[in-house]
């Protein structure tokens, strides 16, 4: 028993170790997505330059310090004016703004979602079966279907409603897996409970 108690506390700190590696990343990279979405917003506008990929499908803007990569397939066939100019050639700012801003949600999410998983270790490590361990499996699963499924999606609106045109919802298709895996996360935090539960009732009994 002594065996796979340390087993288990030895995992725990090898993941935990893990995902706060992870989280300085996370956070790291949501700060430099910061910068950059408050760098184009500041940017002149004649600065930033736009350039179009057509065969790797993608669009770069830069404003000379970041450069931010759109998928053309995140723009309505509608995105451009009246006289054929493509839209995203006459405000390339909010293009790139945009997009550091959706990665910097992401980055956000991916902090909080680590943040968790340290929690979780921490406190698997003392007491596996716990209601706070649930909790936070609970949010671990919350937190993989909020990042699967939101910075595409608002990526999508955000050009959208700039270029005025009609919404285009993952154009690179559903994020299956990581929905997936956010609801089996969750799911399965519901059954731990049940678990804890149980074994508590089973203790009371001894």
């Amino acid at each position: 028993m002594n065996q796979k108690r340390e087993k288990i506390q030895k995992s725990c700190r090898i993941l935990r170790s893990v995902s706060v590696v992870l989280l300085v990343i996370t956070i790291l990279a949501a700060l430099s997505a910061a910068v950059g979405m408050f760098s184009f917003l500041a940017s002149d506008p004649d600065s930033i330059d736009l350039y179009t990929a057509s065969s790797r499908g993608k669009m770069t803007v830069t404003n000379g310090t970041f450069t931010a990569m759109i998928e053309l397939s995140a723009l309505p066939p509608s995105a451009s004016l009246a006289d054929g100019t493509s839209y995203w050639d006459f405000h390339p700012k909010a293009a790139g703004a945009v997009s550091f801003a959706v990665s910097l949600v992401a980055g956000i999410v991916q902090s909080v979602l680590f943040l968790y998983c340290v929690l979780l270790f921490d406190r698997a490590a003392d007491e596996p079966f716990s209601a706070k361990t649930g909790k936070y499996l609970r949010r671990i699963g919350l937190f993989t279907l909020l990042l699967a499924a939101l910075p595409e999606l608002l990526l999508t609106v955000c050009l959208a409603l700039f270029a005025g045109g009609l919404w285009y919802f993952y154009p690179n298709g559903l994020p299956f897996t990581g929905i997936l895996a956010g609801a089996v996360l969750y799911a399965a935090a519901h059954i731990f409970d049940y678990g804890c539960f149980l074994q508590q009732e089973y203790d009371e009994t001894l």
